[in-house]
């Protein structure tokens, strides 16, 4: 997997037409099964769109680092760092494309995410960093994204002030938040794939270690070890992340009783719902629908 380095693609500002007026590129980007070594000039935020293969990145060693990407992962890539892509089945990316200086101009307000230096630093070590969403943090950070360039369209005077601070929420959700964290190499498994998908599909069901590990051929402590490789947290854990997720949703969204709510997502009871709502949300349940309630309330007084 070495390089030839007088063959080197370098991608510039230019190619992306990153100009000082947008000085973010969002790119919805159809791969190849294989992309070409390559580096570029500006930062490169990476969100899996969609399909799965295997992200390679290299030092100017000749050493690489290869690791499984899903739908939901998310990386970095900097300046002259060297990365390709292999393997590639229906794989789809966002490229989010950032200006250094522009990016630079933000450093204060940036530095103070919690994995700003793991994913941003210049000198970070060489290891693989690679965050994941849930399906529901993959929604929020798309309708981010779509914010985002329809400021690039914006006739008001005020666009590059709602530019500046709708990238600083998109930074603020992908960087600072309790997305799973991979820092191991995982290689393409598609029954882990399968596996996933369909824990993301219906994570009310039940998980059944013990019959998932004998469906897919594999000891539960190896299951164990290859789902974390690739999501960043363990099966009963990503489960319990999701569905945290959809009762948040519908404690937004619907009237439902938290009873209903519990029982809709596969909790045993809605107790254990509100000690695992509060633990990861830092509010009981229902403190944070009454709040919710009262930011609709107060938005809908504003606009009318």
């Amino acid at each position: 997997m070495g390089y030839n380095s007088s063959i080197m693609l370098n991608y510039t500002n230019n190619y992306v037409h990153l100009l000082p007026e947008m000085p973010v590129m969002v790119r919805d980007s159809p791969q190849e099964r294989a992309a070409a070594p390559h580096t570029h000039d500006y930062i490169e935020i990476v969100l899996v769109h969609s399909g799965h293969g295997l992200h390679c990145l290299q030092d100017s060693c000749g050493n690489v680092l290869t690791n499984s990407i899903i739908k939901g992962d998310i990386f970095t890539v900097l300046p002259g760092e060297i990365h390709f892509y292999c393997e590639c089945e229906h794989f789809r990316i966002y490229n989010i494309c950032v200006d250094c200086e522009f990016f630079a101009s933000l450093t204060d307000e940036l530095n103070t995410l919690e994995k700003f230096q793991d994913f941003f630093a210049a000198q970070r070590s060489f290891q693989i960093n690679q965050l994941h969403l849930t399906p529901m943090d993959f929604l929020r950070v798309e309708s981010l994204l779509r914010q985002l360039m329809h400021c690039k369209y914006s006739q008001r005077s005020s666009y590059f002030l709602a530019f500046r601070v709708t990238f600083l929420q998109l930074m603020l959700e992908l960087f600072d938040g309790m997305s799973g964290w991979k820092k191991s190499p995982a290689m393409v498994d598609d029954r882990l794939f399968t596996l996933i998908e369909k824990l993301e599909a219906h994570p009310e069901e039940k998980i059944d270690l013990e019959k998932l590990a004998k469906e897919n051929g594999m000891s539960v402590s190896k299951l164990a070890h290859k789902f974390k490789d690739i999501i960043g947290m363990a099966p009963i854990e990503y489960c319990n992340l999701l569905r945290l997720e959809r009762s948040r949703r519908q404690l937004e969204e619907t009237n439902l009783s938290l009873n209903e709510i519990a029982a809709t997502n596969g909790f045993c009871d809605s107790n254990y719902l509100g000690r695992l709502f509060k633990k990861r949300y830092g509010i009981p349940p229902a403190s944070y629908r009454k709040k919710q309630m009262f930011c609709s309330q107060d938005q809908w007084k504003i606009k009318n």
